[in-house]
C-alpha cells in the first residue's frame, strides 16, 4: 500500500520477505559459529601495522578450496589476435 510516497508492509508481507531472503530459500547453509572465530583469529594473527600508521593483512582464503581454473590459453589467444591487428595496421615496432 502506498501512502504519500511511503510504502507500508503488513506483517504477512514482512514474513514473506523474511522467508524469501532466508538461507533455505537461497539453498545456502549457515556455518558453525566456530568458523567465524577461526577466521577472526587468523585475521588478527596476520594483521600488521605499517610505520605510516595504516594496517595491512593478507586476503582471507577459504580452506580446502579447489584450485581455480587458469585463463592462460584465453589470454594468449587474445594477445595473438591483438598482435596480428597491430601488425596489419603497421604499428608494431
Amino acid at each position: 500500500m502506498d501512502i504519500d510516497g511511503r510504502t507500508l508492509v503488513n506483517s504477512t508481507a514482512q514474513e514473506d520477505l523474511k522467508s524469501l531472503y532466508s538461507l533455505d530459500v537461497l539453498r545456502l547453509t549457515d556455518t558453525k559459529e566456530g568458523d567465524q572465530q577461526d577466521v577472526y583469529a587468523e585475521f588478527k594473527e596476520q594483521l600488521m601495522r605499517k610505520p605510516e600508521g595504516c594496517y595491512e593483512t593478507r586476503l582471507l582464503w577459504k580452506q580446502n578450496h579447489p584450485e581455480l581454473p587458469t585463463n592462460e590459453q584465453v589470454s594468449l589467444q587474445r594477445l595473438n589476435v591483438n598482435l596480428k591487428k597491430v601488425e596489419r595496421m603497421d604499428l608494431l615496432q
